[in-house]
């Protein structure tokens, strides 16, 4: 990568960033859905004894378990948001200022993509996060984090890279 297309491609990558990370609808949607499934979990019969003695269960089982169910709605709530941005830019003529400028479109394009998601991603990991704190309080044991942060790469993140690059290349081609 030459230095030209690194700097469009980390000025495209901040701009999207700041834009994304500052709508109130990515935060509403995200702990709106954060919401659901902690009042779906408190439903499930058993599930507050379980919580209580989440020390007596094997750490990494529970992370799985924790990861796989927060796996289940929020990449829906990430491709939702981000299904928006190619429209956004050609209704406020954003579009029109980036093909004026003499930068790689690819670079652009990569910016736009790894922006907007790791600012979406930003809710989910505090929500995801908060959950680990209470995993690693309730059974004693530290290693909940760089555990969580495992499977969380392994689990979620395939996911999220997909659910990101098909929303965002959906409205592109429709």
């Amino acid at each position: 990568m030459s230095r030209k297309q690194l700097s469009v491609f980390a000025g495209a990558f901040c701009y999207e960033f700041r834009m994304q990370i500052r709508r109130r609808s990515l935060w509403i949607t995200i702990c709106l859905l954060g919401l659901f499934i902690v009042l779906f979990m408190s439903r499930v019969p058993g599930m507050y004894e379980i919580l209580a003695h989440l020390g007596n269960y094997p750490l990494l089982q529970t992370l799985v378990q924790w990861t796989s169910i927060l796996n289940r709605l929020l990449p829906i709530g990430v491709g939702v948001i981000l299904a928006d941005r190619l429209p956004r830019d050609r209704r406020s003529r954003v579009d029109e200022l980036f093909h004026s400028l003499p930068a790689p479109l690819s670079a652009r394009l990569a910016g736009k993509y790894f922006g907007s998601l790791f600012a979406t991603l930003v809710p989910v990991l505090v929500f995801y996060g908060i959950g680990v704190g209470f995993i690693a309080w309730q059974t004693h044991n530290i290693l909940a984090i760089p555990l969580a942060l495992v499977t969380f790469a392994a689990i979620m993140l395939p996911g999220f890279l997909f659910v990101a690059a098909f929303s965002l290349a959906c409205p592109a081609i429709l």
